[in-house]
């Protein structure tokens, strides 16, 4: 039978758009995974070296300004411990003792790449900074990395600029 009137679509979805918007649904779901991994891999990065920073920056006012010894020494990583004998330990905390207070605010700034070392569970960050002491210009490095209980020192270094560091006096 012949007909004059417009052939109207079935109701019967076709095959291959049935598919196309299948997979246009998966590719959907999938990318917004993808960006959910991302994200929470930044954020967990961000908040790590956020982490790092402030226990950086809460060290620094421990050894710089109220020169704990103590805290140096229980803070210190099991990886580092070796190259920190009492000896050197005492040296650092009686030089940091000597200049004094630094002047100013202590600026940490972080490095841009983080190191790591096979003796280290968790990735090295290191900071620089320039303390302004009343006597003398000086710059300390610090590196800090995150062990399983809690952030350790792995590294801490101190500058002097056209100054000799102060020696350790022998304990009486």
């Amino acid at each position: 039978m012949y007909s004059t009137f417009p052939r109207v679509p079935s109701a019967r979805p076709r095959a291959d758009a049935a598919l196309t918007s299948d997979g246009a649904l998966l590719l959907i779901i999938a990318i917004g995974v993808v960006l959910a991994c991302a994200w929470v891999g930044w954020h967990y990065y961000e908040s790590e070296e956020d982490q790092a920073h402030a226990y950086a920056l809460r060290t620094l006012e421990r050894l710089a300004i109220a020169h704990d010894a103590s805290y140096f020494s229980s803070n210190l990583s099991s990886a580092a411990r070796p190259g920190y004998p009492p000896n050197r330990r005492r040296l650092i905390m009686s030089s940091l003792t000597k200049l004094g207070v630094p002047t100013g605010p202590i600026k940490l700034v972080a490095s841009a790449s983080r190191d790591k070392d096979p003796n280290v569970p968790g990735p090295i960050t290191r900071f620089t900074t320039r303390l302004t002491y009343p006597t003398a210009a000086a710059r300390l490095i610090l590196e800090v990395a995150r062990w399983p209980a809690s952030w350790r020192i792995e590294l801490l270094a101190l500058e002097w600029k056209d100054k000799e560091p102060p020696q350790p006096r022998a304990s009486p």
